[in-house]
């Protein structure tokens, strides 16, 4: 049994999950109870509890920190819980720097049954009284009491397939394209829109649905109506009509009269007979992926380790090399002024193009025990695939530089070399891929990404289209849009998706035995159409310049780890402090004036970068 507990808003929740986590504290009130509380960030806020019982399961071992109970990079499909030794590292009880909910244990019967009972509040006395008075078999208990609370046989059948169904992705495009989103977002008003068909023959029909989007409110689903008929209502009609959503106390509906054009389309049509036919996905290649995954073993060159700390070591060009498995994830934060980068050895992380906390141009999701990046990299073979973006083993290490993040992978006699990095000069960001394999087996290469294009993710305020060789994205909430191409490629080679795919990615049929190949992303479409994989190795070149160029004052003590590290801050203080202003768990986006101010100081040898930030700092700090 596993859940990750959030006891907030999930826009509070996901502005800083790490920052948030550290508000929970887990307490076990007895060998089958446990409770959570969040503790208050401030007077105003309300201490929320949730407390959860188990019945059914005796010997249980509570492990109630994802360190733990999923463990380092790993995934809820491949838990460390399930290991034949489990290891217990972090504290599962008080203040839990990684909360979770989970246990496991044996069934006390031979009928293998167990029941979980959760409760929540925020008044804990209260919670436990309800504890104590509920009977050991809570499930029997819990369906004798929604007797009076049934919601309709049609309404649970509809909610399950309209709360997960996309919005059409082709219309979605075309209201980007022809930039209507500002219509759409009045209309909609951050609601899931539903369009009846109205016909007067079925106002029976009429006021079920209306008690569908009553009994939802009831859940707190909250749905915006729009009722359609092709010709003007009269007005008695009209009254009826508004009598009845006045009844179950709705007023968030709009008529449309006359044709329904391409607007309105986009949204979830049920007829007048009650047929509601929603829009699906293709399963997405990454869900294929993550299913088939290879497991390898072969051993690979690693580079020769001339000081050794923490989980590798520095190599003879004072590059960092991530040989084994840390206990929490190396991350490399690489920033221009206008792009950049948070990645770590799992391949997790994202890029950013102008403000790292506003405008993500993928998913993020700073949990450092599993791998859940905004970007999925695969060698596909008839064996299955790959991951070539992170992760640790005997075919595998990583590089951390200033500037670039190189991961290497070995599988078979083929090795790939994948290297992440930005254009400083540029809005861009590379992907840089070398494969080298000795035969001409099948292989394909396939980049996936969860486009977000904004602060937050959320696959229903995407679309995206595929031009041949480049690929768009567009937020239709805020009106954010960026563009991927990939370079060095054969166009007979690459596989064109259509509209129906869960997600945006390209697939490629790698025929040679030595290929480069360049996946770049920018807000430029026609910077990105300038670009090759000549020229842009040349500016590659340049980014490594940029940031070597302010470790141009080595340090030499009698202490080795102090002289690497000091040679190494100044990269950090520029790529992290300075120009992205984020960290894998903190991602600020915004100019502080105390703690950049004192960053500068260290940049004393670039005396115009001092005064800039200087200067830009006082820019935020006072209106004159």
């Amino acid at each position: 049994f596993y859940f990750h507990p959030v006891l907030d808003e999930l826009e509070n929740y996901f502005a800083h999950p790490t920052f948030a986590d550290l508000f929970i504290n887990v307490t076990q009130i007895s060998d089958n109870i446990i409770i959570v509380s969040k503790r208050k960030r401030n007077a105003n806020d309300d201490k929320n509890y949730i407390m959860i019982k188990v019945e059914g399961v005796k010997n249980i071992n509570w492990i109630c920190n994802r360190a733990n109970f999923i463990g380092i990079g790993n995934s809820l499909k491949k838990p460390a819980i399930f290991k034949t030794e489990l290891e217990e590292n972090f504290p599962s009880l008080g203040d839990v720097i990684f909360p979770c909910i989970g246990f496991i244990g044996e069934f006390t019967g031979t009928a293998n049954c167990c029941q979980v009972a959760i409760v929540s509040g925020n008044n804990k006395i209260r919670l436990e009284q309800i504890f104590s008075t509920l009977p050991s078999d809570v499930y029997k208990y819990a369906r004798q009491s929604l007797g009076g609370y049934k919601i309709d046989e049609y309404t649970q059948q509809f909610l399950g397939e309209f709360i997960w169904a996309p919005y059409n992705k082709d219309i979605l495009n075309n209201i980007a394209e022809s930039h209507k989103e500002d219509k759409f977002n009045r209309l909609t008003e951050g609601k899931k829109t539903l369009l009846y068909e109205y016909n007067e023959k079925y106002i029976t029909k009429f006021k079920k649905i209306v008690d569908v989007i009553y009994e939802m409110r009831l859940l707190r689903i909250y749905v915006k109506l729009l009722i359609y008929t092709r010709e003007k209502l009269n007005l008695s009609d009209e009254n009826r009509l508004k009598k009845v959503l006045a009844d179950k106390n709705i007023s968030d509906y709009y008529f449309i009269y006359g044709n329904c054009d391409e607007k309105y389309n986009a949204f979830f049509t049920v007829s007048s007979d009650l047929n509601f036919t929603p829009y699906k996905f293709k399963p997405s290649i990454v869900f294929l992926a993550e299913n088939n995954l290879l497991e390898c073993e072969d051993d690979i060159d690693k580079p020769e380790i001339v000081f050794k700390t923490g989980a590798g070591g520095y190599d003879v060009l004072g590059r960092y090399v991530i040989l084994e498995n840390p206990e929490l994830p190396y991350s490399n934060i690489i920033g221009g002024k206008s792009v950049g980068i948070v990645i770590n050895n799992f391949g997790n992380g994202f890029y950013y193009f102008n403000n790292s906390r506003e405008d993500k141009a993928v998913r993020f999701n700073n949990d450092p025990f599993s791998s859940i990046g905004g970007e999925k990299l695969y060698l596909k073979t008839i064996q299955g695939y790959m991951p070539l973006l992170g992760g640790n083993g005997t075919n595998r290490y990583s590089i951390i530089d200033k500037g670039i993040y190189t991961h290497i992978v070995k599988m078979g006699n083929t090795i790939v070399r994948t290297s992440q990095t930005i254009l400083i000069d540029n809005n861009v960001k590379v992907i840089e891929i070398k494969i080298n394999k000795p035969t001409r087996d099948f292989m394909e290469l396939i980049y996936a990404f969860y486009p977000c294009a904004g602060s937050n993710y959320n696959y229903e305020h995407i679309t995206f289209s595929q031009n041949f060789d480049v690929i768009k994205v567009n937020n239709i909430i805020n009106g954010k849009f960026y563009y991927v191409k990939i370079l060095g490629i054969k166009q007979q080679n690459l596989s064109i998706i259509d509209s129906n795919e869960a997600l945006p990615y390209f697939e490629y049929f790698c025929e040679n035995r030595e290929e480069k190949i360049m996946i770049v992303s920018s807000t430029d479409l026609s910077l990105l159409h300038s670009l090759n994989e000549n020229n842009v190795s040349i500016l590659m070149s340049k980014t490594e310049e940029y940031f070597n160029d302010f470790c141009n004052i080595e340090v030499m003590s009698k202490i080795k780890s102090f002289n690497y590290i000091v040679n190494y801050l100044p990269y950090q203080i520029v790529s992290s402090r300075i120009n992205a202003r984020a960290g894998f768990y903190q991602v600020g986006g915004a100019i502080g004036f105390r703690d950049q101010l004192q960053d500068a100081l260290a940049l004393f040898s670039h005396q115009d970068i001092l005064k800039y930030q200087i200067e830009l700092c006082c820019k935020h700090q006072y209106e004159e």
